[in-house]
């Protein structure tokens, strides 16, 4: 045992190496440590419940067949407040509640959340109308920079053809004057 230069120090605790080592320190962290993973668990649980189900709104159907099942008006409205509604009240929907037993209670949230979806479907469709008209105008001005850029490649080609042209008729003429040159020294040749 001198060999590993082991002692025991006092009843809880542990000299090796000349390092004094608490025994309860491995206890204490695998209490800690399932104490953070149950809490860690339970939280994405509890987490996953709420992020599940998305939020479902009610039918006229719905709200119809909760009335007709006597569930109280009050509880209907509170429900309908929550969870909203998925149709436009109009004067169709608001007979047909009228006739399976609505109160006012009932018409009142339903009309406010009616109200909610009507403006977010109005939200909604303006948005995509802005997405559309922007990938309307960017799609123009992707075809005018297109358009710019066949104009440019056009002009240059032309430029080109027209100074190659150039180029090839311009070195087989002589300007007037050369020309007038050339006769001088034709003439003093034949002078001489």
């Amino acid at each position: 045992m001198n060999d590993l230069r082991s002692r025991i120090g006092s009843e809880n605790s542990v000299t090796r190496c000349g390092l004094k080592v608490d025994t309860y320190f491995p206890r204490a962290v695998r209490a800690t440590s399932r104490f953070a993973i149950l809490a860690i668990l339970f939280l994405g649980v509890h987490l996953s419940q709420g992020l599940a189900q998305p939020r479902k709104v009610f039918t006229l159907n719905d709200i119809s067949d909760l009335i007709k099942n006597g569930v109280s008006p009050n509880r209907i409205a509170q429900l309908v407040e929550e969870h909203g509604v998925g149709f436009e009240l109009d004067d169709r929907a608001l007979r047909r509640l009228k006739q399976d037993g609505a109160n006012e209670t009932i018409l009142s949230s339903v009309k406010k959340m009616s109200a909610r979806y009507m403006e977010e479907r109005q939200q909604a469709r303006r948005e995509q109308e802005e997405e559309a008209r922007q990938k309307r105008e960017q799609e123009a001005k992707r075809r005018e920079e297109q358009k710019r850029q066949q104009a440019k490649l056009t002009e240059a080609a032309r430029e080109a053809e027209e100074a190659r042209k150039q180029k090839d008729a311009v070195p087989n003429l002589l300007s007037q004057e050369d020309v007038g040159r050339v006769s001088c020294l034709r003439n003093l040749m034949s002078t001489e």
